[in-house]
């Protein structure tokens, strides 16, 4: 089989492979948000996803964006790295890169951003879950107050 025939079957293979995660990665959302539980009058989804990729990660993260009231608290592991993204849906209060920034300083890492999405990391991925749940309590505190 002729070099170019293999690389263009590739690029047919990656384009069909990105076309099904994105799929992949809408309905995971839409599942997510459905069964998301409310804070306030918001949905908060809070979670921790294994080998999921931080481009993944993002992806599903502004699925979730684009949903009205909702909070995303999203980590996940690939390769032995953690990543966390915290984002917020623009009819949301919340500053999502602060609330980053504090969440990550109680576990080591760093990272911050946007009012309405931010990403970090340099947590251990053993205190994941660790991380998410002092991130949602401290969203729920903070929806308390306002």
């Amino acid at each position: 089989m002729p070099v170019a025939r293999l690389q263009a079957d590739n690029k047919r293979l990656q384009r069909e492979l990105a076309t099904a995660t994105a799929r992949l990665l809408a309905h995971d959302a839409a599942g997510l948000a459905a069964a998301a539980p409310m804070a306030g009058d918001v949905r908060l989804v809070a979670t921790t996803l294994t080998a999921c990729s931080p481009a993944d990660l993002k992806i599903l993260a502004q699925h979730l964006q684009a949903e009205p009231r909702m909070i995303a608290l999203l980590a996940g592991a690939h390769d032995d790295k953690l990543t966390a993204i915290f984002a917020r849906s623009a009819d949301v209060n919340l500053h999502a890169g602060n609330l980053l920034r504090r969440a990550l300083q109680q576990f080591g890492g760093g990272g911050g951003g946007r009012p309405d999405f931010a990403q970090g990391g340099g947590v251990p991925v053993a205190e994941a879950a660790a991380l998410i749940n002092f991130a949602r309590q401290q969203v729920e505190e903070e929806l308390t107050r306002s």
